[in-house]
């Protein structure tokens, strides 16, 4: 399916503007109501390898960094705790 760009608060490709026209197997989640389809004689500005699939932010990247931290550190102190309690 060839869907138009109509807005561009979404993950295209990068260099994507309004307007652009790209191919993608279905619209994906993210770019329901920031594009709409075309036709198949519309010309395509973006060549597109495989569907586009919502990219991993920064925000989400530092967000599981995070747990992955607290995690580990809850692990270590209940470490230190169970050593302390051996030695009394």
């Amino acid at each position: 399916m060839r869907v138009q760009i109509t807005h561009l608060k979404a993950p295209w490709p990068q260099g994507a503007v309004v307007g652009d026209v790209l191919e993608l197997d279905s619209i994906p989640a993210w770019a329901a109501g920031k594009c709409h389809p075309v036709g198949d004689d519309v010309a395509l500005t973006i060549a597109v390898t495989s569907d586009l699939k919502a990219p991993v932010t920064e925000e989400a990247q530092a967000s599981e960094s995070l747990a992955q931290a607290e995690a580990q550190a809850a692990e270590e102190k209940a470490e230190i705790q169970g050593k302390g309690k051996k030695h009394k």
